[in-house]
């Protein structure tokens, strides 16, 4: 067998696997991050995949040379085709990943939006197409398809010798991520019991302007105004940011984060803007540490950000789900924890997104959904244990895409966010409803807060955009996130209109823990401050 053959097989190989090695190899671990550790069997999966498809590959190109030139003509021209598309859905690949650092928040690149309705509406049917426009070539115009094919095969033999840094790369990945700290970590020492509790629910990208102070017509969201009205509420917070990954961090250690990677390990790290260096981020300097430091018991449930991995050992309680879009696109499939069960899972994937991307898409919503019910589970379990004295519950509504009907209360790969904003209404009232059942409910303090308002920019003219979102937004994007404070026998509200940074929601959640804080009035004490 010829050198040239296994270049060219290897190389075709890393193209058709790029989709998913690209987020293992990426510099800055940003999937290890937001992925449940370890890794080996994953790893495991991919290297099966990659040997059988080099293998077949090589076999190909063997039996193409037995063949009369006509027909080895045409095969050729197909898997050219293919390879081409390969590489316009690579192109595609990086340019998603880049996404955040292009919009930074702000308007979707024109180009990037259109590029994704135009990718997602066709990509899959020209995978079928490229390969037999190419034979076709081949056979009918064989003078004009051979400089093409010949390219192809070049290009392919120049692709393999990227082997060299990607297999060492998974090598280090798998052995670093090997041992890990789990989902759940060793539960810390559980402090004596109090006489006053903090529940903390963070709904992802919930709007101060929708939900609060301009609601849609005829959309009420009682639970939400209902608190509102007994609270002590936030109207213009600064806003920290505009990516989750970005803000919790930098509000739970009051310190902007502005950039961050990770270790193979999964441990955070964080671009310090002084000093222009990457250090780790302090889980001691944070509010989960105050709160065990000042007798609290605290326990997270949230989805996104690995809570278990980075402040293991200041919990004592914690689930975290990385979310369904955290994932590499196949994972959704491996029916259990086994090499095996991952290398099918490739292949399943892709013949799913071929034949339908649209189903594909609604069984990553319903997937989500089964997530997001497990993570209220959870929550509400957490609730009931009444050793957790600091509760954090990160939920991850009203975040697009649509998840819900309102009309019909139900769950659904359906919806938009306007659906989402009834859904975190009424996963609030479940939640207040768990808060009142408990013994001490009258000395519980109940804050309600998101980490950012709802993006317009970044989801206009995305597949999941709607003409009633485009009316409800106006196009316009409101900032404001939202903040609101109900101490333990509250029952009026009051507003604070000040214009300030997101990041005094520490300053407050400390001075709570430490028993400086008791009440309205030193809330508005401080924000005079």
């Amino acid at each position: 067998m010829k050198v040239r053959w296994v270049l060219e097989a290897v190389g075709a190989t890393l193209l058709l696997l790029f989709p998913v090695l690209a987020p293992l190899v990426t510099p800055g671990y940003r999937f290890v991050y937001h992925h449940h550790l370890p890794l080996t069997r994953l790893i495991g999966g991919l290297t099966l995949d990659f040997v059988a498809v080099a293998v077949a590959g090589m076999v190909v190109l063997a039996v193409m040379q037995r063949l009369a030139a006509t027909p080895r003509r045409v095969i050729g021209g197909c898997l050219a085709g293919l390879f081409l598309w390969t590489l316009a859905y690579c192109g595609y690949v990086l340019l998603n990943g880049w996404r955040p650092v292009l919009a930074s928040g702000g308007p979707q690149p024109a180009l990037l939006s259109e590029l994704e309705v135009w990718w997602h509406r066709w990509a899959f049917r020209l995978v079928v197409a490229m390969p037999l426009v190419l034979g076709a070539l081949a056979w009918l115009r064989p003078k004009v398809a051979r400089p093409i094919v010949g390219a192809t095969r070049v290009a392919l033999a120049m692709v393999a010798f990227c082997a060299l840094w990607i297999v060492p790369e998974l090598v280090h990945l798998d052995l670093e991520a090997h041992e890990a700290v789990p989902v759940v970590p060793a539960h810390a020492e559980v402090l004596p019991a109090k006489n006053t509790r903090i529940v903390w629910i963070l709904f992802d990208e919930l709007s101060f302007k929708l939900a609060l102070s301009d609601p849609p017509q005829g959309q009420p969201f009682p639970n939400l105004q209902r608190l509102h009205a007994e609270s002590i509420s936030f109207g213009n917070l600064q806003p920290v940011g505009n990516y989750t990954d970005l803000i919790i961090p930098s509000l739970l250690a009051r310190r902007q984060i502005k950039q961050i990677r990770s270790t193979p390990q999964g441990k955070l790290l964080y671009r310090e803007q002084a000093r222009q260096e990457w250090v780790a981020y302090d889980a001691s300097q944070t509010l989960f540490a105050t709160a065990q430091n000042y007798g609290w018991n605290p326990g997270v449930v949230g989805w996104g950000i690995p809570y278990c991995r980075i402040f293991a050992g200041f919990l004592t309680r914690c689930f975290w789900q990385p979310g369904v879009g955290a994932g590499l696109s196949f994972e959704a499939g491996v029916a259990r924890d086994s090499v095996l069960s991952y290398a099918w899972a490739v292949p399943r994937a892709f013949l799913a997104e071929a034949h339908s991307s649209k189903q594909a898409d609604a069984k990553r919503l319903e997937e989500a959904i089964e997530d997001d019910r497990g993570l209220m589970e959870q929550m509400q379990a957490t609730l009931r244990d009444e050793r957790i004295h600091f509760v954090y519950l990160h939920l991850p509504v009203p975040h697009p895409p649509g998840v819900y009907d309102r009309r019909t209360h139900a769950w659904c790969a359906c919806g938009n966010y306007l659906d989402n904003l009834a859904l975190a209404d009424d996963l609030l009232g479940t939640l207040l409803e768990e808060i009142d059942a408990t013994s001490g409910n009258d000395a519980t303090t109940v804050i309600v807060s998101s980490d950012h308002s709802w993006r317009v920019p970044l989801w206009q003219n995305t597949l999941y955009w709607s003409a009633e979102e485009e009316r409800i937004s106006q196009g316009r994007f409101d900032p404001r996130p939202v903040f609101m404070i109900h101490f333990a026998g509250q029952r009026s509200g009051r507003e604070v209109l000040a214009p300030l940074p997101e990041l005094v929601e520490y300053d407050i959640l400390s001075g709570m823990l430490q028993g400086k804080i008791a009440g309205p009035e030193d809330v508005e004490a401080l924000a005079r401050q």
